[in-house]
This record gives structure tokens, C-alpha cells and sequence, in this order.
């Protein structure tokens, strides 16, 4: 870990990549987590003049580790949910594809944790995470998607998501006809998460969709709201 903070970018990078293959396995994830290495992967996600390469690295090492409950308990004490929300907070055309994907890979595994569902709905995440849903990348769709499903679990999150009206809602509807099949399970189960609160039902029997036989089909109880 102590190679990050070497001044030499090749140093540095070298030393991303090898964490990074570490913890593309469970026996690395503990080592790492053994190694207390998590705090010093977070802080690179703020450090403005780390090069793309080097923060790409430090996402996907993070995508892995996050997987795990106590990697996701030190990420979130680290500061990881601001950080993750600052970098979404850019914009796909400043931080490309690629990362875009690796920092919502992030997001939804810390929203599988409660406290992480807590802290990524404070965060403004679902805001954060709206626009990626129009994205003409498949798999920033598939995890935007996936993301959302695991914050609006939670009541705050169906407020959340409540708040930003058609906003969400015309995305979301939208992708009922996505390329990925993963993609339309979830969406649908996100619909009906928001459905499951008196004004999101609201919301969505409003939009057009609401009177197809497609909508009747998928959610009879909106349809007929």
C-alpha cells in the first residue's frame, strides 16, 4: 500500500494492479482486508490528479471487495459513498463508460448492506444514479437498474424515488423494453417497489404506459388505480 503514495505513476499503478488481482479472489479479499487496505483504495477516489488507469483500478478492486460485508463496513468509514456519488455526480461524458460502470458496480453492492442502503439514499443516490438509466451503454443500464432495486427496499428510498416524479418514472418505463432481459426483471420489480406506495402509484398510472395492455399485464393493481 505504501507504493500509492510513491511519487513515480508507474509505481503506483503497478502496485493498483497487483491489489486489484488480489482481490479477484476470496483468499486476496482477506488478505487485503487483514491488510487494512481499504482506506487507502477509497482516498484514491478523490485524488483528482490520480490518472484514469490508476482510479479505474482502485473501482474494480473495490467492485470485488465490496462484495463482502466487512469490506463494505470499511469502505463506508472510509468515506466511500461520497466519494462514489462525486464521481457519478460527473457525468458519463467526464468519466466515460468504463468507470461509470465500475463506481455503480460499487454503489450496488454497499446498497445490498442496510446501513449502505441508509447512507447511499442520504447521499441523494437515487438521484445520482437516474441518469444512468438512459444510458446508451447496456451495462450501465443493467447496474443502474439493479442499484436502484436494492435501495428501494427501503421506505426512504421509495420517497426517494417518489420526489423525482417523471423524472425516474419515463426512464424507467422506458426500459420495460431493454435489450437485457436482466434489465427488464428488474425494472419491473423497481416499478413495483414504487407502486407499492400509495403516490407512486400515483405516478405511474399517470403516464401513458398505464392504459397498454403491456402495463395491465405487468401491473394490474396500477392499471386500474
Amino acid at each position: 500500500m505504501g507504493l500509492l503514495q510513491d511519487d513515480s505513476d508507474v509505481a503506483q499503478l503497478s502496485a493498483m494492479s497487483a491489489l486489484r488481482m488480489l482481490s479477484e479472489s476470496r483468499d486476496g479479499c482477506d488478505m487485503l482486508l487483514a491488510a487494512e487496505s481499504i482506506p487507502g483504495l477509497v482516498g484514491c477516489l478523490s485524488e483528482m490528479k490520480r490518472p484514469s488507469t490508476l482510479l479505474g483500478e482502485a473501482l474494480f478492486s473495490l467492485g470485488n471487495l465490496t462484495k463482502l460485508v466487512e469490506a463494505t463496513k470499511q469502505a463506508m468509514s472510509a468515506g466511500a459513498v461520497d466519494r462514489l456519488m462525486a464521481l457519478l455526480g460527473e457525468g458519463e461524458a467526464v468519466s466515460g463508460v468504463q468507470m461509470r460502470a465500475l463506481v455503480l458496480k460499487c454503489v450496488w453492492n454497499i446498497a445490498n448492506l442496510d446501513e449502505g442502503k441508509t447512507a447511499t439514499i442520504e447521499a441523494k443516490g437515487i438521484a445520482q444514479i437516474a441518469p444512468c438509466l438512459s444510458s446508451a451503454d447496456q451495462d450501465i443500464r443493467r447496474l443502474a437498474v439493479g442499484s436502484l432495486l436494492a435501495l428501494l427496499v427501503d421506505l426512504a428510498g421509495k420517497e426517494a424515488a417518489i420526489e423525482m416524479e417523471m423524472e425516474l418514472v419515463e426512464p424507467l418505463v422506458a426500459l420495460l423494453d431493454d435489450e437485457s432481459e436482466e434489465t427488464r426483471v428488474n425494472v419491473v420489480s423497481v416499478i413495483r417497489s414504487i407502486c407499492d406506495h400509495p403516490t407512486g402509484r400515483a405516478l405511474f398510472s399517470r403516464h401513458e404506459v398505464a392504459v397498454s395492455q403491456q402495463w395491465m399485464d405487468l401491473f394490474p393493481s396500477v392499471a386500474t388505480y
